[in-house]
This record gives structure tokens, sequence and C-alpha cells, in this order.
């Protein structure tokens, strides 16, 4: 028998690529099959197009109904509905600075970033401030357009997302990251509520989607004009996230970046487009910092004081105790999706991974990053600090999902991929019962749930039992589908599956949450602006 050739490895796929000679065959069927090379655009566009449609929808249910129910997103949209009534009397063609500058109790505050309240005065134009009250900033008229402005920033997110994943892996694995991203609970959160956060995430997620759309890792040099418009996304991103939520956003942004330019070749390259998109990142920035400069030089003080770490104050022991609660809460936000983020951590390592390992070390180093970033970050714990690590964790979940999908198809199955799905498929069908009995008998039988935690305000809305009954028939559907696919080893439609499970889970616990009595209970924006309150 002659001698086989050795297999080489594809840098695109990371896959081996078998010898030309006659191979022995294997008694062996794979259960699925393997993933086509595709490099159609625009069915690309259209995947995508498809995906910002459903994570919409979650999103806009009922969106008008819970009034301003948090400190933060009431001083924002007080902060947007005085700067644009102050804007109105502005004749046409006024293009001074002074009147994008937030306005809060009549005076102007040069120490806040502006970015947020900019993406509020485009969602309000149309609106006529006279007949509105600045006394009154609840007002619905100025919270509904907020709320679609923090919906649009999220599926801006959503779509960062689908770029860095389509960049790495391919379409396979951007679709599957941004199905992760857009069904993650934090997302949908803040996606339905008016505050400055979520367009940041948005901004830093393009520019690191940008990045690695100029990086093109582990592939062939890309060209220059696709270098070109990468850096230049990298930097307007970069950019805008630090206008929206100030100096905070740089970190998370370029170390990030950093890590991710380490782990591809030509990092050389990779660094010096990353320079010349920091320097196109400060001149965007530079004629707002000149306009405060201008009105307020110790503004910079207030700036970098957000940047100090607390370890003088908080002692190492608080520290890493704060740490710990930061990693434990964002576990149990993150849904069903925790069960394959632990397998995003370790696959990497395993010796079955072989030659796709460069691949999924990428989204390994940037969710090592982030979640190092999350977990020292000076100040106190917040959930939209939590933010900065769906990004990488999406892809690296769309990578690891993309890998135990290459190895079902060779008839091989990870150890990970085994556990886990039955892990997702069992946890399915329990809480698709679960969770749907517990909101029954929170609306009508409270005695019988006397264990949860009480509270002054309901938290759901007294919903029919038909309510309940269709939740569970739905979600049960979902779950069977999931466990069909898990028994023919399909990765990548069992994680569809368990996506579409978060969107009827979410879309649904959307409509009586928004109407409960807890999310109608008016707050009030605070007379002084904190630390706390503007971060």
């Amino acid at each position: 028998m002659a001698k086989l050739q050795q297999a080489t490895t594809d840098p695109a796929t990371g896959r081996d690529e078998q010898p030309t000679q006659q191979q022995p065959t294997v008694d062996r069927v794979a259960k699925t099959k393997a993933p086509k090379p595709r490099h159609d655009v625009g069915l690309a566009w259209l995947v995508l197009l498809g995906l910002l449609i459903l994570a919409a929808l979650p999103m806009l249910i009922d969106v008008n109904t819970p009034g301003v129910w948090t400190e933060q997103e009431a001083l924002s949209v007080a902060i947007s509905a005085e700067t644009m009534q102050r804007k109105a009397p502005i004749a046409d063609g006024e293009t001074s600075l002074q009147n994008w500058t937030p306005v809060y109790q009549g005076e102007s505050r040069w120490d806040l970033p502006p970015g947020g309240t900019w993406v509020h005065l485009l969602m309000y134009a149309g609106i006529s401030a006279d007949p509105l009250s600045v006394e009154d900033p609840n007002d619905m008229q100025w919270v509904i357009r907020a709320r679609l402005g923090a919906v649009v920033m999220a599926l801006l997110f959503v779509a960062a997302v689908f770029w860095a994943g389509y960049s790495i892996g391919g379409l396979p694995t951007g679709a599957i990251s941004a199905l992760v991203a857009m069904t993650t609970p934090l997302l949908i959160g803040f996606g339905r509520h008016a505050n400055p956060h979520i367009a940041a995430s948005a901004w830093s997620a393009l520019s690191i989607a940008g990045a690695l759309w100029a990086m093109r890792p582990l592939r062939t040099s890309p060209s220059l004009i696709r270098q070109l418009l990468g850096w230049i996304t990298c930097g307007i991103g970069l950019g805008l996230a630090t206008l929206t939520l100030g100096p905070v956003a740089i970190p998370g942004t370029l170390l990030c970046t950093v890590v991710l330019a380490m782990c591809c070749p030509r990092r050389i390259g990779h660094i010096m487009g990353l320079i010349a998109s920091t320097a196109l990142a400060v001149l965007l920035l530079m004629p707002w910092a000149m306009h405060v400069h201008g009105h307020d030089p110790e503004v910079y003080q207030k700036w970098l004081d957000q940047l100090k770490p607390d370890f003088g104050q908080a002692g190492w022991g608080e520290t890493f105790s704060r740490a710990g609660w930061r990693f434990s809460l964002a576990a149990a936000i993150s849904g069903l999706w925790l069960v394959w983020l632990v397998p995003a951590l370790i696959q990497p390592f395993s010796t079955s991974t072989g030659s796709a390992r460069r691949r999924l070390m990428l989204g390994w180093g940037w969710l090592v990053c982030a979640m190092l970033l999350v977990a020292f970050a000076p100040g106190d714990t917040k959930l939209s600090g939590l933010l900065i690590a769906i990004a990488p964790a999406s892809v690296a979940i769309g990578l690891v999902i993309r890998q135990f999908h290459d190895l079902s198809a060779e008839g091989r199955h990870a150890r990970l991929w085994l556990t886990g799905k039955w892990l997702t498929c069992g946890s399915m069908l329990v809480l698709a019962i679960a969770l749907p009995l517990t909101g029954y008998l929170l609306n009508h039988q409270p005695q019988a749930v006397q264990w949860l935690p009480s509270s002054e305000h309901s938290l759901l809305a007294t919903m029919h039992w038909s309510f309940w009954a269709g939740a569970a028939a739905a979600l049960l559907l979902a779950s069977a589908l999931a466990t069909r696919f898990a028994l023919h080893n399909h990765p990548g439609r069992t994680s569809a599956c368990l996506a579409v499970w978060m969107l009827i889970l979410l879309g649904l616990a959307a409509i009586p949450m928004s109407r409960s009595e807890r999310l109608n209970t008016p707050q009030d924006a605070p007379p002084n602006i904190t630390r706390s309150a503007r971060l």
C-alpha cells in the first residue's frame, strides 16, 4: 500500500485538509454535515437582517408601557429633555457646540459625556419642545423616543458582534455569536432602558469589530482598502464610545484590541493600525475637548478620577471579594448560555481541538481580558459594568459551538459537547414548566410561593391563566426541538433552538413585567448628579 501524504492545515478554517491520494475508509458515520465554505457577502447581509429583526422583538414588546422606574433612566431623560428644549429656539444653521452641551436643572454640565444625550436628541427630532414642561421629564413622549434610541444602539451592538464573529470564523460563527448576544438577558434589559451605557457598549463593540475586520485573523493578508476601512471604523467607534461614557470606555476597547492583535500574525502591522485608529479617535474628540476646556479647565481631573484604581481605599481583600461577586452576578444573568461559557474557556486547551486552537484562542483571549477588566474595575458593582463582557462571551461561545460542529461533522464528539448538550436540554425542559408555573402561582396562588422574597410592589402584572399555559407550550416546543437536534449531535441547530427558547422567554416575560406595579412606580431624577448616578 502506498504511503499516505501528510495532511495540511487550512489557516482560514483551522481544519485539516485531506491529502489527494486515496484514504482508507473509516467505519464511522458522521452525525452532522460538514459546513460548506461560503463567500457570499449578500447572504451574510440577509442573515444579519433577519437576526436584527428577531433581536428587536423582545426589546419592542410593551416598550411604551413601564414608566421611568430607575434613577439612571430618569436622569438620562431629564438631561436630554432639557438640552432639547434649550436647543429648540436656536436658529437653523447654528453649529456651535454650546447648543449640544448637556443641560441639567438649567445649567450646562461640562463634566457629562455628551454622546448619550446626542443619541436622544437625534431620536427627539420632530418633537416640539414648547408644549412640554422641563419640570416633567418623565413625559412619555421623551421616554419612548429615548428608549427607541436604546433599541437602535442594542441592534448596533448585535451587528457588531456578528461582524466580529464573521471576521474570525466566517458566517456560521458570526450568526451563532449574534444569536448569543441578542438573547442575553442583560442586553435585552439595557436595550429597553434609556441610558448611555448601551450606546457606549455598542460603539466599543463596533470599534473592536472594525479592528478584527482590518486584521483578518488567521487568513491571508487583507487588502489595503480593507485595512483602511477597518481601522477607520475602529477609530470612530473608540472616539464615539469615549464621547458617550467618558475615559472609562478607553481601557476596555484598547486593551481588548491589543490582546486580539497579539493573538494574530503580523502583530507589528496591527499595532501600527491601532495607533493610527487611536490618533483618529483623538482627532474626533479634540473639538469637544477644546470646547469643554474653554469653559471648565478642571473637568479633565474629574474624568481621570474615574480611571483611578481604588486598591488603597478598598483593600486587596475587599477588591477580590468584589471581583468574585461580579463573576457570580455575570454568571447569574447570562441565562442558559452559561453552560457553553465554560467550554469556551476550556476547549482551546483540549487535545481534540488540534489545528483550530489558534482560532479559539482569539475568543478566549478577548473574553479573559474583558473578564479581568470587569472584575477589577474601580467603583461599585453595577450591572452596566458587565456589558463589556457580552461581546467577547458571545464570540467565544460562537467559536466553540462552531468547533463542536466541525468535530461532529467528522464523527467525533467532544466530551464538553456531550456533557453540555444534556445540561442545556435538561435545563430547558425543567424551566419550560417551572417558570410559567411560578408566574401563574404568583398571580393566582401567592400563598403557594411564600419561599420567594417578598416585595412591597409586585414584579409581575396579573395575567390570565391562558397566557402562562401558552408560554409553557411555546417553551416546551423549543425545548423538544433542541433535544431532538442534540440527540443527533447537531451543535449549531441545538444552539439555535436555545436562542429561540431564550427569545420566547424574554419576550413573554417582558409583558407582565412591564405592566407590573414595581416598574410603573415613578422614579424622579436626583437633584445632584453624583458619580454613582452618572456612571
